[in-house]
């Protein structure tokens, strides 16, 4: 009912002030006869003041909130049982700690008040001083613990784990301020690991590693997607970081090589791609269309199959999960396709062991022999 009649107050009051009566236009609410701005009138200037404690209190609750979410990360870890177990917490004063910040929650959500009064009889006020004082104490304590956990962590991988299970305190400005100095030696490290990353990409340019029982080109592409997803891990790593960690020399150095390290990965990526693409032959299916078998110089049976197509088939079996689609030669997907439906290698390695039992046989016939199954091995090599 009071916000019903302050509300037709300032209607009343709306429909009687001169600044406005005398504008027929709605773009000209709030502007005298001569179009020149004028100042608020005093109806609509009171209302900033409680808006602006509003607003106040508003940010100090959600200050509230995210204070709880991070403190939270203190938590003791839950054993299989589902149990609090203090053995599974990484340092032995982490549980001290996440039990004081309970201790200062419940003291400051233990008066029951209606958080939107905004009268100065309300207490909220002096007990939200209070909390923050005790979670800045709180803070120090939390920059002595992480100092102790950085110095037993001997990798960066266990570093950057440390950053991710903590990602929230970390990001607190007192923490940040405290572990600003691990926090850039940690930064430097990631520099220097990217600078052996640079000279990995650039052996590989000139020399690319060859993986076993796979052809060039397959090995080459496993190696760069490898290598593509390991970038993408150190770009996680790399979020971890504060952004006023990020904002420094080291930082903004950190992401232009980083993003240069991915630009080269995917020029090489599509350069290996186009290459194998551009040594596909467009008559690749007119080798399944050659007789399978042909008679050697020795007068023996052999396996009539291009070693071109063979090492194309074997090629695009890996490469087809690593091309795009739209990328991948028509020839190539077709044999690959029809090599699968007639179980292509299956049925090579049978006739191929065939092959050989029939030549050794033949070779050990007598001359006797030859000439009594002789129409045998006329309608075989026929």
């Amino acid at each position: 009912d009071s916000s019903e009649q302050h509300l037709q107050t300032l209607t009343e009051a709306n429909e009687s002030d001169p600044t406005t009566a005398d504008s027929a236009d709605p773009g000209q609410v709030g502007k005298g006869k001569s179009g020149l701005p004028v100042e608020w009138p005093v109806w609509i200037s009171n209302v900033f003041q409680p808006l602006n404690t509003f607003m106040e209190r508003c940010n100090d609750l959600h200050e509230v909130l995210t204070t709880v979410i991070h403190f939270q990360e203190l938590k003791p870890f839950l054993s299989s049982s589902s149990k609090l177990d203090d053995s599974l917490m990484l340092h032995p004063y982490q549980g001290i700690l996440y039990d004081k910040f309970v201790e200062t929650l419940t003291v400051f959500t233990s008066q029951e008040e209606d958080l939107l009064v905004l009268s100065e009889s309300a207490t909220f006020e002096e007990r939200f001083f209070r909390f923050r004082s005790s979670v800045k104490s709180l803070e120090i304590e939390v920059i002595r613990v992480f100092k102790d956990l950085w110095v037993k962590c001997s990798t960066t991988n266990s570093k950057f784990r440390l950053l991710q299970l903590y990602q929230g305190l970390f990001n607190r400005d007192i923490v940040q301020k405290g572990l600003f100095t691990e926090c850039e030696g940690l930064l430097l490290d990631v520099l220097e690991e990217m600078k052996l990353y640079q000279e990995m990409l650039s052996r590989f340019m000139a020399s690319p590693p060859l993986l076993k029982n796979l052809p060039s080109a397959s090995s080459s592409m496993y190696w760069l997607c490898g290598f593509q997803q390991q970038l993408l891990v150190l770009a996680k790593q790399i979020q971890c970081f504060s952004s006023e960690m990020l904002a420094t020399d080291n930082g903004w150095t950190a992401r232009d090589r980083l993003g240069r390290l991915s630009k080269d990965t995917e020029s090489c990526i599509n350069s290996v791609k186009q290459k194998w693409i551009s040594s596909v032959p467009t008559n690749l299916l007119d080798c399944l269309r050659t007789p399978v078998l042909i008679r050697g110089r020795s007068n023996e049976l052999k396996l009539n199959i291009s070693p071109t197509f063979l090492h194309i088939l074997k090629e695009s079996s890996y490469l087809i999960e690593l091309v795009n689609d739209s990328d991948f030669p028509i020839v190539a997907k077709r044999a690959l396709s029809e090599s699968q439906s007639i179980d292509f290698y299956g049925k090579r390695s049978r006739l191929t062991v065939l092959v050989q039992e029939y030549n050794e046989i033949r070779e050990s016939l007598t001359d006797v022999e030859k000439v009594l199954l002789q129409h045998k091995l006329t309608r075989i090599e026929t």
